[in-house]
């Protein structure tokens, strides 16, 4: 995704009420829409903030999308990159449960990078989540990652039995996408049976049962077979040629927001699904390059959970 060092607060984060507006030496606009009661950052500790990025009217960065918020560390903005120098002017004025924007009108600036030349304002729109200490946030991230390198290497022998046992769907290709062609069809016009819908609008229609708990929960892995194309029937990406299911990562936002969502906590394993995700909730306004996906393009997949490898 471009413009990957920017980081997002809530999508409607831009039309709440603005409490207080103002600028000052360093040359930005702020702009208070939520005051916390938390504490403050100090220099040298890690800040997690979730943030969207505008250029212009346009969205180019939104951390919800990533599925998970960003760590950073806070310190003098002088001595940060001039783009990334916002978020470090901005932590300056916050306490954790703030909701401000940092408004930079690009007048100012020599050099943009190309995918916002013409660009005439951005908006660092940022949410202060929570901040701690270099040591206690090391340490907390060690721990995590060495709880996350058991699961796994717990997992690798479980994964490598599932997917040496998948060379049986790798002539499923043309059945799965004449499958996803025709279930689609019927799920966009209205006329698909047992169609459901979650809380964050992602239709879906079980197209065979599974046997398995509902969802991977929230970490470990989903070995997952799949086929996905646009709601225009242009296929873009499928694991069943290529024989082998896709291990996916959950809880760490390696995958869009959708898949997340559908594998946690909605398909059981050992079914198979068709779904309609909502561009929001995939990849939004910032499409991989040279693929059929358009800006704004819902998309539809047909996933096949083949085995959840959940963390104890």
């Amino acid at each position: 995704m471009r413009l990957t060092y920017f980081f997002v607060a809530a999508a409607g984060l831009m039309l709440t009420f603005i409490a207080c507006k103002g600028n000052d030496k360093s040359g930005y606009t702020f702009e208070t829409h939520v005051k916390g009661k938390g504490a403050k950052p100090k220099s040298g500790d890690i800040a997690t903030i979730e943030a969207v990025i505008y250029a212009d009217s346009n969205m180019v960065f939104d951390s919800k999308l990533a599925g998970q918020p960003i760590e950073i560390p806070v310190g003098d903005p002088a001595l940060t990159n001039p783009l990334q120098r916002p978020f470090a002017e901005g932590l300056l004025r916050m306490s954790v449960g703030d909701s401000i924007s940092v408004i930079w009108k690009t007048d100012t600036v020599t050099q943009l990078p190309p995918d916002l030349l013409g660009t005439k304002v951005l908006r660092y729109s940022l949410k202060l989540v929570s901040v701690a200490d270099s040591a206690s946030f090391t340490q907390k991230r060690q721990e995590e990652e060495n709880r996350m390198q058991a699961i796994y290497e717990e997992a690798d022998e479980k994964f490598k039995a599932v997917a040496a046992d998948s060379t049986k769907y790798k002539g499923m290709s043309a059945s799965v996408k004449a499958t996803t062609l025709a279930t689609m069809k019927k799920m966009l016009d209205g006329s698909m049976p047992d169609m459901k819908t979650t809380g964050s609008g992602i239709k879906y229609v079980l197209v065979r049962a599974g046997a398995g708990e509902p969802g991977g929960g929230k970490d470990g892995l989903a070995v997952t077979h799949y086929w996905g194309c646009t709601t225009r029937g242009e296929g873009f990406d499928e694991s069943y040629k290529r024989g082998q299911p896709l291990p996916v990562e959950l809880g760490k936002g390696r995958v869009i927001s959708g898949w997340e969502e559908l594998l946690r906590d909605v398909l059981p394993e050992g079914c198979a699904a068709v779904a309609i995700l909502p561009s929001s909730l995939a990849y939004g306004q910032t499409p991989p390059k040279e693929s059929p996906i358009k800006p704004g393009d819902d998309l539809v997949f047909y996933l096949e959970p083949v085995k959840y490898i959940r963390s104890k």
